[in-house]
């Protein structure tokens, strides 16, 4: 089964779970994790992403973001920031990220038209938790090139 995460990572501690089972499903190939789409705004929630890929064996695994604005509209730090930040003794990020250049990212709808036009018809599925801005934009989206 192909899935498509979207994920409004950061606001609360669901969409960690579900991203855990998620790699723990595709290490167990179970599943294939074709991608993460961020529904979430911010600079913390697709450096998260990036830490988990890395962490769990995925760093090609691509991300999508949401790029609305580079700032979050949640009041102070939550917990993607939180880990991000974390680091050891001597000051270095406590978890690698494999990510060279947030900025080069694709936004989530190109991302998924680029997935979706690989896929063969009824192969994908869209796992979504959270805010539904991305699949919205997906679907008022022009056709491809």
């Amino acid at each position: 089964m192909n899935i498509i995460y979207e994920t409004d990572m950061g606001n609360d501690v669901d969409d960690a779970l579900a991203i855990d089972m998620l790699y723990k499903f595709d290490r167990e190939r179970r599943i294939n994790l074709m991608a993460v789409m961020l529904n979430k705004e911010g600079e913390f929630p697709p450096k998260y992403i990036d830490l988990l890929n890395t962490w769990y064996g995925k760093r090609h695994t691509p991300i999508g973001v949401n790029n609305r604005s580079e700032q979050s509209i949640v009041a102070g730090r939550n917990y993607t920031q939180v880990v991000c930040e974390e680091t050891d003794e001597q000051g270095r990020p406590l978890y690698r990220r494999s990510v060279k250049d947030y900025v080069k990212l694709l936004p989530a709808p190109v991302l998924y038209r680029k997935l979706l036009a690989k896929a063969k018809d009824h192969s994908v599925t869209i796992v979504s938790v959270g805010f539904s801005t991305n699949l919205a934009l997906l679907l008022g989206s022009g056709a491809d090139k």
